[in-house]
């Protein structure tokens, strides 16, 4: 799936989670301090997001603010918009999720993004069903 159109997803989703089309922040939550493996990442996002929106939309990190289970929570709630995590807490609520967990599973992430955001191949599809049906 291109970027553009990765980041359009994320953002409809942040929005229907908020309740509202006309919010100009999305909250993003992640368990660790603001660090290269998190941080950045947000900060790509929230740096392309704003770009593409022309600047309708802002990122605002929220760093260590409790746990992934809870901070999932918060998302289902509408307290957060987004969360950046394992897939950990998110197996809790979809066991499905966990096949991703498995040692070996792909060859690098030429291959595992071929699989879950290339073509439709159907695991991708079958995962984002699970979870969408789990809400």
């Amino acid at each position: 799936m291109p970027l553009h159109r990765l980041l359009g997803v994320f953002v409809l989703v942040a929005c229907c989670a908020s309740g509202t089309m006309a919010q100009t922040t999305v909250r993003v939550v992640y368990p660790m301090v603001r660090n290269p493996l998190y941080g950045e990442g947000v900060e790509a996002f929230g740096s392309a997001l704003s770009q593409l929106t022309g600047g309708r939309y802002r990122v605002a990190h929220l760093s260590r603010k409790g746990d992934e289970i809870d901070n999932l929570n918060k998302v289902k709630a509408g307290a957060r918009d987004m969360l950046d995590a394992s897939t950990g807490p998110l197996a809790s609520l979809v066991p499905e999720v966990k096949v991703l967990d498995q040692p070996f599973l792909f060859t690098g992430y030429a291959h595992a993004r071929s699989v879950l955001h290339g073509p439709r191949t159907g695991v991708d599809t079958a995962l984002m069903e699970q979870i969408q049906s789990s809400s």
